[in-house]
């Protein structure tokens, strides 16, 4: 069922310091000023020892350190040498950037990241894609030099995560020596790991040895792409950084690290990424085959499909709308090879040194308009299909590639491109952020643009439809019944419209319906954003005043029937339902008359241990739980421990506050040993949805609060 919306119309050198300034959005959030985190980098610390026997033992250790490790590596050359190249191949990037806010897209807020990069042949510097994303400007310090030379952003991958700078300046590239790649390493092998960790304004040489080898969806891409994970002795932090085998030959790039794990680019995928920017003059993506495929390891699943004893390969399940593959492939088809390459069962093909990897390695091999030969087996029969290869199509967040959220605000309404940015940053249908296979309207999303609803700003043209529950996060279909096919499709659809209304048609998979009000003319438009805009700054003054008043001593006084709630709980696992992880969480508790504690539902939901925490006083008690309704979000508790209950003063209630009037908001942060309060204002009274129920109930609602000055943060 749709929803309509109407409205009316009318070498050292070669160490590097990388500093990046990024896009500022425009006036209105002017608040943010320029700022550059310039980063020194220091060759070595003073160690100062007791006494001089000390350094003697300190010198000989090292000393055979050395040897030792000059013996593993003798069979490669002198790794003495080859370590100081690896360490002066570092460099630091430190960006300024103003970060997207893809649920509210008109906010921006300034941030600063720090990553590290390399330079390789071709007077390119090589780095991650976020180092350089939503830059304005960025510049490159080598390491004893003083002088930060202005560095051009030549192209950015951000499916493989990759980035090619250069510099203009000859200056720059004097004494400099690019960096030699090696090829995949081997499970096992040796590898040295450098990079700036957080924070730090030196480099770090770490030595580790690979872990695992395979194909890998990197942080933002939607691909299977080959990557290698190392082991090394502690987090490095720094994304962008080189690493080397044992005959100091860059074979990666650090993508990401977890634990002690750290996730590598491999050297053949940034050698792809070059030759594809020199090949093309930029960077032209991944190729894609696209389907969805299953392992075909059953006996009986290979009799069924008709599968000969001496035939591998993998099943197809869905081949994917709009790539070449559909009018040649189709689901059941069992790919045999590719480019007379075989496939096994498990969907694996001969890799380096006898090991195996996922045959879409194979793909990511090639560039966007290579051809490939499928051969398969369809109805007990071999065909020899032949394809071009495009490149990935499913609705990769096109607006995150270095510019902010477009958006486009109409009546109170503002659209903006759905992405998976976007699912990831609202709360709503799914928090896992994967689209249900049954859901249509967001599975067409993957094969084209699609434009949502993604806030109501309240307004008096949108009265009745300021909710969450009504058409916000909906995605629009058609504009006045004309099908709508993008961000920019709509903006032309609207600014050429001469009809009296404008509607808007949503969809989802809810099968809700609502009609926005009429408005008399596009002036009320303007008048709804220009109104917004006076309230929103009114109510800054507002809560500007409200702190530099006086609180009432009856409302510290209260303070004295907070609690802190610690709940050890195993959290379910609905997906898994035998797997159970126990957690603590904290959260707060108000004792009432009749020696009780009110408490939230979720608070206390799947509890196994309950402990009650007074201000002022380092004992927890054991505390009941009485009753949870958690149709309504409460809990209610109770210690049996009379010492609890010495010198409390129960909190007394009070009336409904009207809309307009200002209360304070107190509660513990989590796992903090501080009671924090806050002042808002209430800006409306109604009945609205809890999270853990469908029903509505009387409740109201704060304007942003904001924190109380030091005399309210009480310690304990």
């Amino acid at each position: 069922m749709s929803s309509s919306l109407i409205i009316k119309s009318s070498s050292s050198d070669i160490i590097l310091s990388f500093l990046c300034k990024s896009n500022k959005p425009k006036p209105s959030a002017a608040k943010f000023p320029n700022r550059m985190v310039l980063c020194s980098l220091s060759r070595s610390s003073p160690i100062t020892l007791s006494k001089s026997s000390s350094v003697r033992d300190l010198v000989s250790s090292l000393g055979h350190t050395i040897v030792d490790w000059a013996k593993d590596c003798d069979s490669h050359g002198n790794d003495e040498e080859e370590e100081e190249e690896e360490e002066e191949a570092s460099i630091t990037v430190i960006c300024v950037r103003v970060e997207p806010n893809f649920a509210f897209p008109w906010k921006m807020e300034q941030e600063e990241g720090c990553r590290s990069g390399f330079i390789v042949s071709g007077r390119k510097v090589l780095t991650s894609a976020g180092a350089v994303d939503l830059h304005q400007e960025v510049k490159l310090k080598k390491g004893n030099c003083d002088v930060w030379y202005t560095a051009t952003v030549l192209s950015v991958a951000f499916d493989t995560d990759l980035a090619i700078l250069t510099v203009n300046d000859d200056k720059f590239w004097k004494g400099v020596k690019p960096l030699e790649f090696g090829d995949m390493p081997a499970p096992g092998e040796k590898i040295t790991v450098t990079g700036y960790p957080h924070g730090a304004d030196y480099v770090s040489v770490i030595k580790g040895c690979v872990s695992g080898v395979g194909m890998k969806r990197y942080a933002i891409s939607e691909a299977d792409l080959p990557a290698f994970e190392v082991k090394v002795a502690w987090n490095l932090g720094k994304v962008g950084g080189p690493v080397f085998n044992g005959r100091g030959k860059c074979v990666g790039m650090i993508l990401q690290h977890e634990d002690d794990k750290v996730g590598v680019v491999p050297a053949e995928s940034i050698k792809h990424f070059i030759q594809d920017f020199d090949k093309n003059g930029a960077y032209t993506g991944l190729p894609i085959l696209g389907i969805k495929w299953q392992k075909m390891e059953s006996s009986s699943f290979r009799l069924f499909m008709k599968m000969g004893h001496d035939q591998q390969g993998v099943l197809i399940t869905e081949v994917m709308p709009n790539y070449p593959e559909f009018e040649i492939l189709k689901p059941y088809d069992i790919i045999l090879s590719i480019d007379g390459i075989s496939i096994n069962n498990d969907g694996t093909v001969p890799f380096q040194e006898g090991q195996r990897i996922e045959f879409s390695y194979l793909i990511a091999q090639k560039y966007k308009g290579d051809k490939i030969v499928i051969r398969v087996l369809r109805d007990a029969k071999i065909h020899e299909l032949t394809t071009q290869l495009p490149t990935h199509k499913q609705f990769v967040p096109a607006n995150i590639t270095g510019m902010p959220p477009q958006y486009y605000i109409i009546g109170g309404f503002v659209f903006t491109t759905l992405s998976i940015p976007y699912l990831q940053a609202v709360d709503g249908r799914y928090g896992g952020y994967e689209i249900p296979e049954e859901d249509k309207v967001f599975s067409q999303a993957f094969y084209e643009e699609r434009v949502v609803l993604c806030q109501v700003l309240k307004a008096d043209i949108t009265i009745g439809y300021d909710g969450v529950d009504s058409v916000q996060n909906q995605v629009l279909v058609t504009f006045n019944d004309k099908p709508v096919k993008g961000l920019k499709s709509l903006v032309s659809m609207v600014d050429s419209c001469d009809e009296e209304f404008l509607k808007f048609t949503l969809e989802n998979n809810n099968n809700t319906s609502a009609i926005i009000r009429y408005f008399s003319s596009r002036a009320s438009v303007r008048d709804a954003i220009s109104s917004l805009g006076e309230r929103l700054l009114d109510w800054a003054e507002d809560l500007e005043a409200d702190d530099d008043g006086e609180h009432e001593p009856e409302n510290i006084l209260q303070l004295y029937a907070v609690v802190e709630v610690l709940c050890i709980k195993p959290e379910p696992d609905f997906s898994s339902p035998w797997e159970r992880e126990q957690q603590v969480s904290y959260g707060t508790g108000l004792i009432v008359s009749g020696r009780r504690v009110l408490t939230t539902a979720r608070s206390v939901d799947h509890h196994t241990l309950v402990k009650l925490k007074k201000r002022n006083c380092d004992t927890r008690y054991n505390a009941t739980v009485l009753a949870i309704a958690p149709e309504c979000d409460l809990a209610m508790l109770a210690v049996h421990d009379d010492e609890f209950w010495k010198g409390v003063k129960p909190v007394e209630f009070g009336d409904m506050p009207s809309p307009g009037e200002k209360v304070i908001i107190t509660g513990y942060r989590n796992d903090s040993y501080y009671l924090s309060l806050m002042t808002a204002r209430v800006s409306r009274l109604g009945m609205t949805r809890n999270s853990f129920w469908g029903n509505k109930l009387l409740a109201f609602q704060n304007k942003k609060a904001s924190l109380v000055r030091c005399l309210f943060d009480v310690e304990f």
